[in-house]
C-alpha cells in the first residue's frame, strides 16, 4: 500500500511516467528506430540531468531499461521465427564473463539473479551491442546514427570546458578527499562511458 500511495504523490512526479510510459512502450514496440533514439536520449542527456542538476526525477531514467527490454523481447521474437543466431565477434567473451559471473556468485554465496543484477550496469553496452546486430537497420539509418553519436561527441568539448571553468577543478578526487570529478560532459557522473 505504502509504493502505491508513493506513486501517487503529485510531488514526486512518478504519476507523469506512469501515464506515459504505456504510449513510449507501444511506440516503442511499433519502431525500434524510435527505441534506439530514447536508449541514446536517455544516456546522454537525461541521466545528466538527473544527476548534473536534479531536473528531472531518478525514475525518468528507468525508460532506458524498458526501451531496451522492448528491443530484447522483440530480437527473441526475430530469433525464434526465423530460427538463426547470428554470430558476432565478442560471443566468447561475453560467456567468458558469464561464467566468471556464475563462479564467483556461487562462491561468494550471491544468488545468480543478484549476481546478473548487480552486472546490469555493465552489460548495458554489450546488449546493446546484440540488440544493433540483431535488429535488421538500413544503412542509411546507422549513418544517422554515427553523425547522431559524432554530434554528442562534438558536444561534450563545449560542455566539459563550462564544467571545467565552474567547478574549478584541480583539487584530488575521489572518495578519500571528498572531491569528485565534475567534469563528465552530458555523461552521468560515475557513468562508465565518461
Amino acid at each position: 500500500m505504502e509504493i502505491f500511495l508513493k506513486l501517487l504523490d503529485l510531488r514526486e512526479l512518478y504519476w507523469m511516467g506512469l501515464l506515459t510510459i504505456p504510449f513510449i512502450i507501444i511506440l516503442m514496440i511499433k519502431s525500434q528506430k524510435f527505441a534506439l533514439y530514447i536508449i541514446i536520449l536517455v544516456v546522454y542527456l537525461l541521466e545528466w540531468l538527473n544527476t548534473s542538476f536534479y531536473l528531472i526525477p531518478r525514475s525518468a531514467i528507468w525508460i532506458k531499461n524498458i526501451a531496451m527490454l522492448v528491443l530484447f523481447f522483440r530480437v527473441l521474437f526475430l530469433i525464434s521465427l526465423n530460427r538463426r543466431v547470428i554470430k558476432t565477434p565478442i560471443d566468447l567473451t561475453v560467456i567468458s564473463l558469464l561464467i566468471v559471473i556464475l563462479i564467483s556468485s556461487i562462491g561468494n554465496g550471491v544468488s545468480l539473479i543478484s549476481g546478473f543484477l548487480g552486472f546490469r550496469r555493465h552489460f548495458t553496452y554489450i546488449i546493446f551491442f546484440y540488440l544493433i546486430s540483431y535488429l535488421d537497420f538500413d544503412e542509411s539509418y546507422l549513418k544517422k546514427m554515427v553523425s547522431l553519436i559524432v554530434l554528442i561527441a562534438l558536444i561534450q568539448i563545449p560542455v566539459s570546458i563550462a564544467e571545467f571553468i565552474l567547478w574549478k577543478p584541480g583539487l584530488i578526487s575521489g572518495p578519500a578527499s571528498g572531491h569528485y570529478d565534475f567534469i563528465t560532459g552530458t555523461l552521468p557522473r560515475g557513468s562508465r562511458a565518461s
